[in-house]
């Protein structure tokens, strides 16, 4: 066996550097904008830009690299090249100005579905065309097992560099930055993955078309690994339809992911065997084809039924929308395969795509769907009577509007200015720049306006659907350091945006404030760490009766000494004090919601 020399190395890079440098770029361009999201002491100011680089730089590499293999096949002149790639450029950083995941959550599933549609684009771009049906499976097939095979390669050579840091940190006793693992696995999986995944596309796309060759581990993984899980699907699925059939009730809403998970296995199974459906010896795949189709009918209504139960009680979301779409195409390729059979494949790929394209944007597109679908539902709700159930269904349509579609999607219902209200918000939390939190909470407060101008008063959590409790001290605010050394302010929504440790250097040693979950915080030095007991004095709370001070917010004042506790260690006094906690309660289950706490820090000789 002969192993590549470095020479030879650099010359497979500069020739995938040469023939996709436009994507190559976009990959350069994401990598290194998640890698700058690492740094520590990076200014929340930059944050937005560098996630928009980051997204920006995954939805190039798909968009280009699918132009590239379309002009390599049409051989396209470098005018008409150098054009086109200017003009998806500019497309892309027009999208970073048009979305917003930041300020509307409905952005984030746009962005993905973009990167889906880019990334089916790549797999159809070369070969569209009926006649270049045996290229099209023979391009496909390269992607998908080059895909495979360097996200082996990616993960081997992680572990094996991993392995390297961690002996030179032990042995040589080097204090590595935490976050090189994680930086390392952002270069290998952004940059080596992305060259080695294309110097592995055929370089000759004209021949694809006479090619037929078939790797035997592709069938073997199709027959003994995916078609199984087709069936074990299947089986699964007829088996509830049969029990919805004798008891006579509406399908449980999470059957619509079996249904589609048995779609997925299914249809990667037949484009996967698909050169081998005319082979004698292959007689199975037809057989497996036909009923799979067949079989899918029956998922299909019962699906139908899936999707009919959740929009006709709570109306249409973005993953609702999602739902449907996906339902209308399994129909639509089900009876298409049925009435003209497995020859033309690209239709899967080709219509996913277009479809994922036009729901993106536009009045029929998923956002303004669902957007209007709930103001409806809310318009309804405010003008019935006030109860329990419609103040709770209100508050989780304005939570839903606000996080997905921005305040502004709720200034129809009231006539105070939503834009004057956030702008205030945004102002009374600004300093230097505003931080992520900072805006977060702009945001939050931007809603609960929103209603009590509505008539309702805001939860903390109104989507709970247990029993929540808040304690606040007594003597909060007022907190006597009389004997302390060190004293750390510790919240779980603001202390840990980034890690779930926080430093702290307190008598020359260097400790962590370690968070797990939100149940629990931890003072760490070295590999010992002490429980700061939250949790335990949490329950403590649930039994004891205290006055309510807040019914809206089901606050109950608590004296000092139930909310602190003392422990000595390392030679230190750790005094916990707790000057708020959110707790609920649901099914024997106490859940630490949210907290702000105190930590004083002494030598025990004081």
């Amino acid at each position: 066996m002969k192993f590549p020399s470095l020479k030879q190395l650099g010359y497979t890079a500069l020739a995938v550097l040469k023939r996709f440098p436009i994507p190559i770029l976009f990959a350069v361009l994401g990598t290194s904008s998640l890698i700058a999201l690492t740094v520590k002491d990076l200014n929340n100011t930059y944050n937005e830009e560098l996630v928009k680089g980051a997204y920006i730089g995954n939805l190039g590499l798909a968009l280009t690299l699918a132009f590239a293999l379309f002009a390599e096949k049409r051989k396209l002149k470098n005018p008409i090249k150098i054009g086109v790639n200017i003009a998806l450029i500019a497309f892309l950083l027009s999208l970073s100005f048009i979305l917003n995941p930041f300020e509307k959550e409905a952005h984030i599933l746009m962005l993905v579905i973009l990167a889906f549609a880019f990334h089916l684009l790549v797999s159809v771009a070369a070969f569209h065309k009926a006649e270049e049906n045996q290229a099209f499976w023979q391009l496909n097939k390269s992607l998908f097992l080059r895909f495979l095979t360097s996200a082996l390669y990616s993960a081997v050579l992680f572990i094996g560099i991993s392995i390297a840091l961690l002996s030179i940190e032990e042995l040589f006793k080097v204090n590595w930055d935490d976050k090189i693992y994680l930086r390392l696995w952002l270069i290998i999986a952004g940059v080596f993955n992305t060259l080695f995944f294309l110097s592995g596309i055929p370089k000759s796309l004209e021949t694809l078309q006479e090619e037929q060759s078939y790797p035997k581990g592709l069938k073997i993984f199709t027959q003994y690994v995916l078609i199984p899980l087709a069936s074990i699907y299947l089986v699964i699925l007829l088996a509830y339809e049969g029990k919805i059939l004798l008891e006579w009730h509406l399908p449980n809403g999470f059957v619509s992911v079996l249904i589609l998970g048995y779609a997925v296995f299914g249809m990667l199974s037949l484009l996967l065997v698909h050169p081998l459906r005319s082979l004698e010896e292959n007689k199975w795949i037809k057989l497996f084809s036909k009923t799979f189709y067949l079989f899918l009918i029956p998922l299909i209504i019962l699906l139908v039924l899936a999707v009919y139960t959740r929009v006709s009680d709570y109306g249409i979301t973005e993953s609702r929308y999602i739902l449907i779409v996906l339902t209308l195409w399994l129909s639509f390729i089900t009876f298409y395969f049925l009435i003209k059979g497995q020859e033309h494949i690209r239709i899967i790929p080709i219509s996913l795509c277009v479809l994922a394209l036009i729901i993106s944007f536009g009045p029929w597109g998923l956002q303004s769907v669902s957007k209007n679908s709930q103001q409806k539902i809310l318009s309804t709700l405010l003008a019935t009577k006030p109860n329990k159930e419609r103040d709770q269904q209100i508050r989780n349509i304005v939570d839903y509007l606000n996080d997905y579609h921005g305040i502004m999607a709720l200034q129809p219902f009231t006539k105070a200015s939503l834009s004057d209200i956030k702008t205030f918000f945004k102002n009374s939390h600004k300093k230097d720049s505003l931080s992520q939190f900072q805006s977060y909470q702009a945001k939050e407060n931007t809603k609960d306006s929103v209603l009590k101008l509505l008539g309702l008063n805001p939860l903390y959590n109104p989507t709970m659907k247990g029993n929540f409790y808040n304690f606040a001290n007594k003597e909060k605010e007022v907190l006597s350091i009389e004997k302390a050394s060190i004293l750390v302010t510790i919240e779980n929504q603001s202390s840990f945006r980034d890690n779930l440790c926080k430093e702290i250097t307190a008598f020359g040693k260097a400790f962590k404030i370690c968070k797990e979950k939100e149940q629990e915080l931890y003072l760490v030095l070295g590999k010992e760490k002490l429980s700061l007991q939250l949790y335990k004095i949490g329950k403590q709370l649930l039994k004891k009766s205290y006055p309510i001070t807040d019914k809206n917010y089901n606050t109950f004042q608590v004296p000092n000494k139930d909310l602190t506790l003392t422990q000595h260690w390392k030679g230190l006094n750790i005094t916990t004090r707790i000057e708020e906690m959110g707790i609920e309660e649901e099914k024997q289950e106490t859940n630490i919601i949210h907290y702000k706490v105190y930590l004083l820090i002494t030598p025990q000789t004081l």
